[in-house]
């Protein structure tokens, strides 16, 4: 199993239209993909800004690169890379 971790910012007026595109359009498109295991988004609010973070869970790192091929997959373990 991988766990996929991505951060994002939007000005707080967006923020939840943001949340709203991602429970019905990201997560339906994740639903799709071969080896999705679930996925959480969670929100902290800081001066105006709102940080999200989308935790996701697949079965394999071949699963993450069939969903997020234009992203770099960091291997464990691999120097200079958390």
């Amino acid at each position: 199993m991988i766990t996929r971790v991505w951060h994002g910012w939007a000005p707080a007026a967006g923020a939840d239209a943001y949340q709203e595109h991602f429970r019905t359009d990201v997560l339906r498109n994740l639903e799709r993909v071969a080896g999705f295991r679930g996925a959480q988004l969670w929100r902290r609010e800081d001066d105006g800004q709102v940080e999200f973070v989308a935790v996701t869970t697949f079965d394999s790192v071949d699963d993450v690169r069939e969903r997020c091929a234009h992203y770099e997959v960091a291997e464990a373990g691999a120097p200079g890379r958390t």
